[in-house]
């Protein structure tokens, strides 16, 4: 599982994003 979260806005809420 190399898909890091913070790397792919994609698989996180938008708020995250903005995080």
């Amino acid at each position: 599982m190399n898909i890091e979260p913070k790397r792919a806005p994609r698989f996180i809420p938008n708020r995250d994003i903005t995080t």
